[in-house]
């Protein structure tokens, strides 16, 4: 079993490197700064105790450095870890180093080379931790022994009674990932949950059935394939299954939102809203062009009678806002006023709309009139990190926002008042992260 390439970032990583070569010159024993670097990555903010979750442990020499014989000292792991696979850099080489030495090295800055350990952990208590783990090298210019650790801090959890499930999109490997959100916002068990749909940017749920628009374009405007929207039926445990393609006759669709028995999706390709009527088990079964707006629209969101549409014109439009009928129909669309600029996509929660601004890594908030307009707009605390806001999707107490440029999903504290406090990035290194929807199970 291989680690999983998937990352959490923050305050459990806490990577940073306390490690010495002990040399000994004149019968004196001296200490240095290690040759090597190394991290490991958790997976998730926590793991239940008693379960396992794949990590993985990165070691880059430092620049200007080169080593050889790098290796896990197994002997040292703290209770609850083991190796994956091997515990050795030199059964892992990449094709460009020297398998019959290992030698490892950094020789500049643009071209590093990095060797990564599989590593298994299985929280053997409840609580926060700080575990260090030990390596050992040999230094290139002088055959002299070398070693090191990483302080690492990960958390065990007891177990999470939640049926509430968090599911990223993601544009650069066309992967759903899922992840179970517990009240304290604490994401856990998190897994991929559909691989292989293209280039995925917008996300939206109804009841039990799950789409995913799949646009067929790279974030550069690069055909990458077909287009279509992607159905998933959502089972009882969060898993997704029967993924299909439909609605294969819109071009390039960048949003969705969907109530009933129909769904919206707004086509970048002809500057049209479609509207689709979905089957008895949800899937999109007919498509019709439905209104020309422009060219600029992003992503969808309905919110009671009305449907708003995220553009990326940073223009007096901005957002528009349309009145939507019983049926679905939609009409009268204009500029909901006072958003700020070009808004890619919009969250209506607790009688505000929440607006990423991709082109300035910001978030703004707003109140909403009954008209459906927006009112006494201002810029909200967001994380110092953020680059390319994107997808959001909120809980009672929990913001979530993903970062498409900056390949992470963020969490932010929300009170009551609508106010974010404690910004920070719960998942990293992922693929161009886009839409994002939750569900409550019953």
């Amino acid at each position: 079993m291989l680690a999983l390439w998937i990352r959490i970032a923050k305050p459990l990583i806490a990577a940073s490197l306390m490690a010495a070569i002990l040399a000994c010159s004149d019968g004196v024993m001296t200490t240095e700064p290690s040759q090597v670097e190394a991290t490991v990555e958790p997976f998730q903010d926590g793991i239940v105790k008693g379960s396992s979750r794949d990590m993985r442990l990165t070691f880059r020499a430092r620049h200007g450095y080169g080593v050889r014989n790098l290796r896990l000292d197994a002997d040292s792991l703290p209770a609850g870890w083991q190796a994956d696979t091997d515990t050795r850099c030199d059964a892992l080489l990449p094709a460009s180093w020297n398998a019959a030495t290992a030698d490892y090295y950094y020789p500049d800055q643009d071209h590093p080379q990095v060797c990564t350990l599989g590593l298994i952990w299985t929280p053997p208590d409840v609580g926060a931790t700080q575990v260090a783990l030990r390596y050992t090298y040999q230094q290139l210019d002088s055959g002299a022994p070398g070693s090191g650790e990483v302080l690492v801090t990960v958390q065990g959890i007891a177990d999470v009674t939640t049926t509430r499930w968090i599911y990223q999109a993601q544009d650069g490997n066309g992967a759903i990932l899922r992840c179970a959100v517990a009240t304290s916002g604490l994401l856990t068990d998190c897994m991929t949950a559909a691989t292989g749909h293209g280039n995925l940017t917008a996300m939206t749920r109804i009841g039990r059935s799950l789409y995913a628009a799949s646009s067929g374009i790279d974030t550069g405007g690069n055909p990458t394939g077909s287009p279509a929207v992607i159905h998933c039926r959502i089972l009882d445990d969060g898993s997704l299954d029967g993924c299909a393609r439909t609605a294969e006759n819109i071009p390039i669709p960048l949003g969705l939102a969907g109530r009933d028995n129909w769904i919206k999706v707004a086509s970048i390709a002809d500057a049209t809203l479609y509207h689709c009527t979905v089957d008895a088990v949800g899937r999109p079964a007919s498509c019709v062009a439905e209104l020309t707006l422009d060219n600029a629209i992003q992503g969808l969101t309905l919110s009671g009678n009305h449907l708003y549409v995220g553009r990326y014109q940073d223009d007096a439009s901005g957002v528009l806002v349309c009145d939507v009928a019983t049926d679905g129909a939609a009409s009268n669309c204009r500029p909901a006023g006072s958003s700020g600029g070009a808004a890619l996509n919009v969250l209506i929660h607790g009688g505000q709309a929440w607006l990423a601004h991709y082109n300035d890594n910001q978030l703004s908030r707003c109140s909403v009139l009954a008209t459906g307009e927006f009112d006494r707009c201002e810029n909200a605390i967001y994380p110092a990190t953020a680059s390319g806001p994107y997808g959001m999707s909120a809980t009672d107490t929990h913001l979530f926002i993903s970062q498409v440029q900056g390949n992470a999903l963020s969490r932010c504290a929300l009170d009551p008042a609508g106010n974010l406090s404690d910004c920070s990035d719960v998942l990293t290194d992922l693929a161009q992260p886009s839409g994002i929807t939750t569900i409550t199970l019953p």
